[in-house]
């Protein structure tokens, strides 16, 4: 169906119903940069099994935002553990709670990561468990994610 009418024409396009659910599906997860990350990192760890440990830290995951010091926020941090299914369920309650807040500040967290692994619990890394490194030739890994603003 078309018509035409003042100022411009039209076209009636009837949405198939496969295209309502991809909609649908889009707008639920991917709409925003927060749930396109959650998303995107969910669907990548869910083949994860207890053969791997994980841990969790928010980029930005201070206690008062205004003082370096002031420790790491246990709603932004989860201990490095086995990713059971127990683990599992804990460690996606942390990445889905996690909401935006202030700045991004990549060159700290990793800095923080890399702290952790060294087994400094000191400054920026106040409240963090002790050395998550249990064997001297164990390969560790840190994936970061953001929502790709840019903060100066």
């Amino acid at each position: 169906m078309s018509a035409n009418t003042t100022g411009g024409t039209w076209t009636r396009k009837l949405v198939t119903t496969a295209e309502q659910q991809n909609f649908a599906i889009w707008y639920t997860y991917y709409r925003t940069r927060m749930g396109l990350v959650k998303s995107s990192v969910s669907t990548a760890f869910a083949p994860l099994t207890d053969k791997f440990r994980m841990g969790f830290i928010s980029m930005n995951p201070l206690v008062d935002s205004t003082n370096a010091n002031s420790g790491v926020s246990a709603s932004k941090y989860l201990a490095i553990g086995d990713f059971t299914d127990a683990y599992k369920a804990v460690w996606y309650s942390k990445l889905y709670e996690q909401v935006p807040f202030e700045s991004s500040p990549a060159r700290e967290g990793l800095a923080r990561v890399g702290r952790h692994y060294a087994g400094k619990m000191d400054g920026i890394n106040k409240n963090m468990t002790p050395d998550p490194v249990q064997n001297s030739c164990q390969q560790n890994f840190t994936i970061m994610t953001t929502d790709g603003y840019w903060n100066t």
